[in-house]
């Protein structure tokens, strides 16, 4: 059983691009009417269900506290979990994307969406979305109170006659009941961020311009010391303002300070809270790691080292006692008094999640942040924690054996790593590759699996061999002793009696000059593979050569990045524009719009096929 691995994913905190989430919303809707079923000529059809939430995303968070007994974080994707004091609840939907948050008590929030719509919590029910701003964008929200919120944002790109008009930014304000008319701030074109401590005073940034907001006419704009990437205010006379380059300047009701040094110039700044004039934390952008969080007590900047910090997207603090932050991969950590508890995963994190189905009634995802869930013929339970975040490939034979691998920058190197799993327990990583990227794998039994990309190696069941030359995207091993790897440019290579061949180039070089080989490879026997290219065709090994097959007559459409064949007469290809294709042994069939935008398609027999959401969500095609 296969899983392409998604080298993209163990590189960084990525996810998903907006696009695609539109696009799988769009798809959503007309499953939801029943439009979309995908079948094959000469096997039952199969029709796909709706999602099931397993592991829900929590992509691009932000948080907002009241207390320290009261704290409400949404995704970017619109699910919302509360914090307690001491855990946190469950999901809850809440029917926006998530571009701010404000809490003013623990009985209300206001939370806006990129897309200008906004949605309110009263006293533990989320309301319905409401629109605000549905011709422009709406960036950041602050509450004073219950009856009194801001939303700031921008007009989007004008065109014809109004393209050369000066775009002008937009507000709105929330009475307790419904939301103004978005109207215009004069001399500013666009507002990012906006912070209010009471509803006479509000203050709001652009690049490099302040405003401020009485409650009923904005000031004159005046120039910033820095573009701020963030802002917090304490009072009517204190807000810091931060930016990337690590500064941070403060405001005193009048006039701001000279920027001066917080943090290290890569650290990347990204977000501050202040609970007062005498004391603010600000933490930072960068890639995670053992990062620092950095603590303003009135005077000075200090450092704090929070474990495995780093990435961060929000915080918010509600006094010297309490802060909460959040990672963009579903992390969070609570600050108690300045020691920093361990990160708690709210969701699946960068919302991909890798999948592998040995059979109908066995499949194993795991997410970005190495948590795992089993489906067992009926439903999903959470599983084994694997220990490892950021893995990129996944293959499992049944669900007592499964194998996973990861790559990352190790000593100014790129390492790859794999981990198995017994049934019982995930192992500890182990290095197949160093230097060396591993970008797929692929396993037949518990003692027979191959991982290639910089090279090619083979795990026997306790060791992995040393890597042979090859540079591969993907690999796929239909039974023991023998696999086939395929490379971007039309080369393949074998393994069979005991060592790899190859490379041997499909045909002619020239015909993948325009349309190489994307990685989407699945083989049944020694004797049938098929191969995926970017636009439009399939090549079909027959144990001996490869034949080109037309898949899609629109070669300008979606590469095809995905294929499972169950039999030589039972294929089911994916590619990124969410559509799927039949093969019957002879031909594909044509391409039908599904629902399906990860790469891990699995279709073990020819009556059972399961894929992924970006949302954490899983769809099951199978017989009426």
């Amino acid at each position: 059983m296969t899983s392409r691995g998604k080298a993209q994913q163990a590189s960084g905190w990525g996810g998903v691009g907006r696009s695609r989430r539109r696009l799988l919303a769009a798809a959503l809707l007309l499953a939801a009417a029943g439009l979309l079923a995908v079948g094959s000529s000469n096997a039952a059809a199969l029709t796909w269900s709706g999602p099931q939430a397993v592991d829900p995303a929590f992509e691009e968070g932000t948080v907002s506290c009241a207390s320290e007994s009261f704290c409400m974080a949404v995704s970017f994707e619109g699910t919302a979990r509360s914090y307690d004091g001491s855990s946190w609840s469950a999901p809850m939907d809440v029917e926006s994307n998530a571009a701010g948050i404000s809490c003013p008590t623990s009985s209300f929030c206001a939370v806006i969406g990129s897309g200008g719509g906004a949605v309110t919590y009263h006293d533990g029910t989320w309301g319905s979305l409401a629109e605000v701003y549905a011709a422009g964008f709406l960036r950041s929200v602050s509450c004073a109170s219950e009856d009194f919120c801001v939303a700031v944002g921008e007009e989007p790109q004008l065109k014809g006659k109004k393209k050369h008009k000066q775009k002008m930014a937009q507000y709105s304000v929330f009475n307790g009941s419904s939301w103004s008319p978005v109207k215009g701030v004069s001399g500013v074109v666009r507002l990012q961020n906006v912070r209010c401590v009471s509803s006479t005073f509000c203050l709001a940034t652009s690049e490099a311009q302040m405003v401020t907001f009485n409650g009923s006419t904005w000031s004159s704009p005046t120039l910033l010391p820095l573009s701020p990437t963030d802002i917090s205010c304490a009072s009517e006379t204190f807000c810091v303002a931060i930016n990337e380059d690590g500064e941070g300047a403060t405001f005193n009701g009048s006039s701001w300070s000279t920027p001066s040094a917080i943090a290290p110039e890569e650290a990347g700044l990204r977000a501050i809270s202040c609970a007062s004039a005498s004391y603010c934390v600000a933490v930072p952008s960068r890639p995670p790691g053992d990062g620092y969080a950095y603590t303003y007590d009135g005077t000075s900047w200090t450092a704090s080292p929070v474990i495995g910090g780093g990435g961060f997207r929000s915080i918010s603090c509600v006094s010297e006692e309490f802060c909460v932050a959040l990672d963009g991969a579903a992390g969070a950590w609570e600050d108690h008094a300045g020691s920093w508890s361990e990160r708690t995963v709210l969701g699946g994190g960068g919302g991909i999640s890798l999948l592998s189905c040995p059979s109908s009634g066995f499949c194993e995802m795991i997410d970005y942040n190495g948590r795992t869930f089993s489906y067992d013929g009926a439903s999903w339970t959470a599983g084994v924690p694997t220990g490892v975040e950021a893995l990129s490939g996944l293959s499992c034979t049944s669900a007592s054996f499964c194998a996973a691998i990861r790559w990352n920058a190790k000593e100014r190197e790129v390492v790859s790593e794999a981990t198995t799993f017994d049934g019982s327990a995930w192992s500890a990583p182990s290095v197949i590759m160093f230097p060396g990227v591993a970008t797929s794998i692929s396993c037949a039994s518990a003692t027979f699996c191959a991982a290639v990309g910089s090279g090619a190696t083979i795990y026997n069941g306790s060791s992995w061999s040393t890597p042979a030359s090859a540079f591969a995207d993907a690999v796929s091993c239909p039974q023991e002793g023998f696999c086939v790897a395929t490379g971007s440019k039309g080369e393949f290579w074998k393994f069979e009696a005991g060592s790899w061949s190859g490379p041997v180039s499909f045909g002619k070089a020239s015909s993948f000059r325009k349309e190489s080989l994307t990685g989407g490879l699945s083989c049944t026997s020694s004797s049938f593979c098929v191969a995926l290219t970017n636009h439009g065709e399939s090549y079909i090994y027959n144990g001996t050569s490869w034949k080109k097959t037309l898949l899609s007559k629109d070669k300008n459409f979606f590469p095809w990045k995905s294929i499972s064949c169950a039999s030589s007469s039972f294929c089911v290809a994916l590619n990124q524009g969410s559509q799927v294709a039949t093969f019957n042994g002879t031909s594909w069939s044509k391409p039908t719009l599904v629902w399906l935008l990860n790469d891990d398609l699995n279709c073990p027999t020819v009556n059972f096929c399961a894929g992924l959401t970006p949302y954490g969500g899983v769809f099951f095609g199978t017989e009426p």
